[in-house]
Parts: C-alpha cells; structure tokens; sequence
C-alpha cells in the first residue's frame, strides 16, 4: 500500500485533467480511498474548478 508521500509524487506529475478525473470517477465518493482524498486536496492545491 502506498504512503501518503508517494501518492502526493504521483499526483504532482499528473496533469490536472487527470487528477480531476481520479476524483470525477471515483465508484463512492461518500467514501472515498485515500488516493481519491488526496486527488481532491490536489484538486484544490491546484485551484482547479470543476
């Protein structure tokens, strides 16, 4: 299972579209994975409105 750290590296290299889309696809978002969490902390990081 990946840390925090790592996933946040993954997220930085992606492009915003593609961070936007780990979060619009996510399955529940009532309950999101901890990836999908840190894909909308991203999200905001990056001002990005969706």
């Amino acid at each position: 299972m990946p840390t925090d750290d790592e996933i946040e590296a993954e997220l930085a290299r992606l492009t915003d579209a593609e961070v936007t889309a780990i979060w619009m696809n996510a399955p529940d978002p009532e309950h999101p994975t901890r990836r999908e969490e840190l894909a909308l902390g991203e999200m905001e990081r990056r001002q990005i409105d969706f």
